[in-house]
């Protein structure tokens, strides 16, 4: 189990199906990259780094999801009573 997955594991499966894909996509670049005899650390530094963001963003959309969409049906109150009211 990959480094992704094991961090995805009981957040969801959008969540652990993003971590898998992941966790694919950097073992086919290491895959790629020990095939080279010849290799540019730098451009493995920076897909690794791309792969290892989109997998993160996966998770956090995963995460958030459902989290300030829209108005409550009902006013927030303050533990006192008082009503909130939002200020832009």
């Amino acid at each position: 189990m990959g480094i992704l997955m094991q961090q995805a594991s009981g957040q969801g499966e959008k969540n652990a199906e993003a971590a898998i894909e992941a966790d694919r996509e950097i073992e086919q670049i290491m895959q790629r990259w020990l095939l080279t005899v010849i290799f540019d650390l730098e451009a493995v530094e920076s897909a690794l780094r791309t792969a290892t963001l989109s997998a993160g963003a996966k998770v956090l959309e995963g995460l958030l999801q459902g989290f300030g969409c829209g108005r409550r049906e009902h006013p927030v109150e303050c533990r006192c009573g008082t009503i909130m009211n939002s200020t832009e």
